[in-house]
């Protein structure tokens, strides 16, 4: 009878709706679906936030536009409090560095008061906290490898959807499934990453793996992403030399001819691309180049320069009538949203970050700093703080965090034994 009450009560509620609004009552089905699925399959909906990085499709009323990445994120993090390791004291440190930089945010709104900065605060406390609790929780729950390979498999038909986009339109940047091209390669490039990372916690067979690694470098170079191209080189390089230092000289010597056909296969991509569509005097004005700058040198003089401390407020983009969009680069977008200040405690949150990655005892740490670094370098020319390519950094940071409570586990269990025995 308790139970019947509350689902009479939405029946009649969508049944209302569907006489005179019955796109909102659609919605509101597909969202009590989803509560229901998250609350009785919740395995389903922490396994599908990985995948669910490149929905960059938009729900909700406008009041509430949010993507799909988001919603599931949000959805996600609700399912995952039961599993999620409280006591882990890394999660205790990356859970107050992201309030504090929250707070410093919260400083911004209050001296540049508007309801989309309000909102983006919000927004960007659940894509880390989110995300670190639903990857926290899967790698509680023993759920890593079908994390990862949910992802992969994604990323693999993103990657041949976007070959076969290029190859439709001529070699022109592939938009696959409509997603924005800069965003695809960038995910694609994470999970290139996961795969050097972390190979056996994915657990393919090795021509499998070299498969999949060969079908996300095809959608990487269809999508011509410039900048996610260079940070995998970048990446690549940055694991070798921490592989070197551990005495990984084999692997070096054996992955050494694939990083240097690799980095002068993305490079040679970059400068042609680049040349032949960006330095076109006919569109020299619009070109990416020069949008970047012109967002660049706005974003500098008139926002942040006037409020050297605080910024002009979060999202100050969107406000009418502003003649730039978001500056596409994480320093400058950082300091004229939020000043100095704002730009120190990220700065503090990142250094928080990165030192938890290097001090791990699980594997999946070399996993996490990789993807955190190739983030933090496609955002020197790309947006940070979006939801998809910005959330699964922290999502594999939280199954970082996840395998280290186990990890702590099965030591003590261990000392238990020898103990005992």
């Amino acid at each position: 009878m308790l139970v019947a009450a509350p689902v009479a009560a939405v029946q009649l509620v969508l049944a209302a709706l569907a006489a005179s609004q019955p796109a909102l009552a659609l919605g509101m089905i597909a969202g009590v679906v989803v509560l229901a699925a998250a609350l009785l399959a919740p395995l389903l909906l922490l396994v599908g936030a990985f995948p669910a990085t490149f929905a960059y499709w938009r729900v909700g009323p406008a009041s509430v536009d949010m993507s799909v990445a988001d919603a599931v994120t949000m959805l996600g993090a609700l399912a995952a409090l039961p599993f999620v390791p409280w006591r882990s004291p890394t999660l205790r440190r990356l859970l107050i560095a992201s309030a504090a930089y929250a707070a410093v945010l919260m400083l911004t709104v209050i001296a540049h008061p508007a309801s989309r900065s309000l909102v983006e605060v919000f927004h960007r406390l659940s894509m880390v906290v989110g995300a670190l609790l639903i990857g926290a929780a899967v790698a509680r729950l023993g759920r890593v490898r079908l994390a990862l390979r949910a992802f992969l498999a994604t990323a693999a038909v993103i990657s041949v959807a976007a070959a076969l986009d290029t190859l439709a339109h001529h070699l022109q940047p592939a938009y696959p499934f409509g997603i924005q091209k800069n965003a695809a390669g960038e995910l694609i490039v994470m999970g290139l990453v996961l795969v050097l990372a972390v190979p056996h916690r994915i657990g393919l067979p090795r021509l499998q793996t070299a498969v999949l690694s060969v079908l996300l470098l095809v959608g990487l170079a269809a999508s011509e992403a410039r900048g996610p191209a260079l940070a995998l080189v970048a990446v690549f390089a940055v694991h070798l030399l921490r592989q070197r230092g551990r005495g990984g000289s084999s692997r070096i010597v054996r992955l050494a001819p694939l990083l240097l056909a690799a980095s002068v296969i993305l490079i040679g991509i970059s400068v042609v691309t680049y040349r032949d569509r960006d330095l076109n005097a006919a569109t020299q004005q619009f070109n990416s180049l020069n949008t970047r700058l012109d967002a660049y040198h706005y974003a500098i003089e008139q926002v942040w320069e006037p409020h050297l401390l605080d910024g002009s407020g979060l999202k100050w983009f969107f406000a009418p009538g502003s003649p730039v969009g978001v500056p596409h680069n994480l320093i400058i977008s950082e300091l004229s949203e939020a000043g100095l200040i704002g730009l120190a405690a990220l700065v503090m949150l990142l250094v928080v970050i990165l030192r938890s990655t290097l001090r791990s005892p699980s594997d999946l740490g070399e996993a996490a700093f990789l993807v955190v670094v190739a983030r933090l370098l496609e955002s020197m020319l790309g947006i940070f703080w979006t939801a998809g390519v910005g959330t699964l950094p922290f999502l594999v940071l939280g199954l970082m965090v996840g395998d280290e409570e186990g990890e702590v586990g099965a030591s003590r269990s261990s000392r238990a034994t020898a103990v005992r025995g």
